[in-house]
């Protein structure tokens, strides 16, 4: 389904932007919400559908412009925000949050009821290494930081809060389960301060560090590790999880929303397609061909598996290099797009101390892939409609 934009209240009456992302099936199984410093959105993308995968709604808020910065959501507007959504059947029970907005994060976090859970990003703790460039008048906030090129506006009595919470160790209110995310090489914000976070908080808590990732996880392969890495550590501490799965009576369902990312659930396994983004895509997933040489590839090897197995023969690993491509067929060089064809390399090595007739025997024993026997033949694809209403 597509994304929904949501203005939320908080304090003041104010009202923040926000976008609704549902797991695949539309029915959220629990509510997250994710504050962030992040600029690219496709990093915001890969931590957005790791949680969606396991059947979270995420509630991404925001950054609130202004000028030529953007405002720091408070404390109290957090737990404001929470606050209607649980008015709203949407309770809140994971918040992830990156950067300062962590930090507001976990100055909020004691006061949401609903919370199981809190995962902190690249988060600042200790007040006296967050340097300021003093007031901005213009701004009805008093303080500012910058955060790589972009100035970030402090919410007024924000870094008293976080020095008082400091000092004084409220952050071991909490009592939540607490994931500590952060690179060693952030040089924005120091990894002292995951140390800092993980002394001032309450077991049950964990840390993984996100290696060479910058603050912002600009590589998109860095905010996937950071995704998958939530994924793996949520459904351990919080009870309301459940795996969303779309449901069918056929061996594999798909859904596609507004753009190309697509969820698969094949049996009980959920998989992610997507298109790069040079084609518009997010880049999260294999495309269609790379599946479809992938399926290829594995029933090759497992196919030579079993068949070494049953010979005993000393079969160690199998590897299975693939290239698909549309190309003209040989007799008809010149002819229109219409007339290419499909072409598939396969590469296949093969380790172990297996004498040649083994090997050759082998590659024959290749072409007998279940797989491979069907993309050789011209497969009968018969397609209908079936009407479906969803209740969100």
């Amino acid at each position: 389904m597509p994304a929904t934009q949501l203005l939320l209240p908080s304090d003041h009456q104010d009202e923040l932007g926000a976008t609704l992302e549902l797991p695949a099936d539309g029915h959220p199984k629990a509510y997250a919400i994710f504050v962030h410093c992040l600029e690219n959105q496709a990093s915001i993308n890969s931590i957005t559908c790791s949680l969606t995968q396991l059947g979270f709604g995420v509630i991404t808020l925001d950054r609130q412009k202004e000028e030529a910065s953007y405002r720091l959501i408070s404390p109290e507007q957090l737990v404001s925000v929470t606050h209607h959504l649980a008015e709203q059947d949407k309770a809140v029970s994971l918040i992830i949050g990156h950067s300062l907005a962590g930090t507001t994060a976990l100055l909020a976090a004691y006061a949401i009821d609903t919370l199981q859970a809190l995962v902190t990003i690249a988060t600042p703790i200790v007040p006296d290494q967050i340097k300021t460039n003093g007031s901005d008048k213009q701004a009805r906030h008093t303080q500012a930081v910058l955060l790589g090129k972009e100035k970030v506006l402090l919410p007024d009595g924000w870094l008293d809060a976080l020095q008082w919470a400091y000092d004084t160790a409220t952050f071991k209110k909490i009592s939540k389960p607490l994931l500590i995310l952060h690179a060693v090489a952030d040089s924005v914000v120091a990894v002292n301060h995951a140390a800092e976070i993980f002394q001032h908080t309450l077991h049950p808590k964990s840390f993984i560090t996100l290696d060479d990732a910058d603050h912002f996880l600009s590589r998109q392969q860095d905010a996937q590790y950071a995704g998958n890495m939530i994924a793996a550590w949520v459904p351990r501490y919080m009870i309301t999880y459940a795996q969303s799965q779309l449901t069918s009576d056929k061996q594999v369902v798909t859904q596609t929303k507004s753009t190309f990312t697509t969820q698969i659930v094949a049996d009980q396994h959920t998989l992610m397609a997507d298109e790069p983004e040079s084609a518009g895509g997010h880049d999260l997933g294999p495309d269609p061909y790379d599946l479809l040489v992938a399926s290829l590839g594995a029933c090759t090897g497992m196919t030579l598996r079993m068949y070494a197995n049953h010979k005993k023969w000393p079969l160690e690993e199998v590897r299975v290099h693939l290239q698909h491509q549309k190309i003209y067929a040989e007799d008809c060089s010149e002819c229109q797009e219409k007339n290419k064809i499909d072409h598939i390399e396969r590469i296949i090595e093969l380790e172990g101390p297996l004498d040649e007739q083994q090997k050759k025997r082998l590659i024959e024993i290749a072409d007998k892939c279940p797989v491979h026997k069907t993309l050789s033949s011209a497969p009968s694809i018969v397609t209908t409609f079936r009407e479906q209403k969803l209740d969100i």
